[in-house]
């Protein structure tokens, strides 16, 4: 277990974990956006149709908490993606303010037919590390990842509980 790893006298971008992972996404965006291009679909689009395949029907919120952008450009995504017909939106049935989006039969066909695409991409990523060394890395990720919700959980918690304090 790595105690304060981190030092002030230490910590340049070059091996800032935080600045790591920003500026990988930044540049796996901008790479993924150039390769769909000509497909006319954002990586944000196609994350929403990898996603809402692989989660099945999700409300707007739940999609942006998966994707991890804010309501007003998923939803410009989500927009895109209904009038191509990949994707549609169900009211639902018990509260009438929830909308659910799934994949249309187009949208499982499109997400099928591109995905081969985006893995040989991330094939590409991968080139020159071992299988050990991949696995090791998305594994390390994985740890980061779930750490990081848990913070974020933990500190909607407290926000929650201040927030009640105050209006009692």
């Amino acid at each position: 277990m790595v105690a304060r790893y981190y030092r002030s006298d230490a910590c340049g971008t070059d091996s800032n974990i935080g600045y790591l992972i920003r500026r990988s996404a930044l540049l796996l965006t901008e790479h993924i956006e150039s390769v769909f291009r000509d497909r006319n679909i954002s990586f944000t689009q196609w994350l929403a149709l990898k996603i809402l395949g692989k989660a099945g029907p999700l409300s707007l919120h739940e999609l942006c908490c998966h994707i991890g952008y804010d309501p007003a450009t998923v939803s410009r995504a989500v927009e895109g993606l209904c009038a191509d017909g990949l994707v549609a939106r169900a009211r639902s049935t018990t509260d009438r303010r929830s909308v659910a989006l799934s994949l249309t039969p187009k949208g499982k066909s499109y997400v099928q037919k591109h995905s081969a695409i985006a893995l040989c991409e991330l094939n590409v990523l991968l080139e020159g590390f071992s299988r050990e060394e991949a696995d090791a890395l998305i594994a390390l990720m994985q740890r980061v990842l779930a750490k990081l919700v848990a913070l974020q959980h933990k500190r909607r918690g407290a926000d929650n509980l201040s927030t009640r304090r105050r209006a009692s």
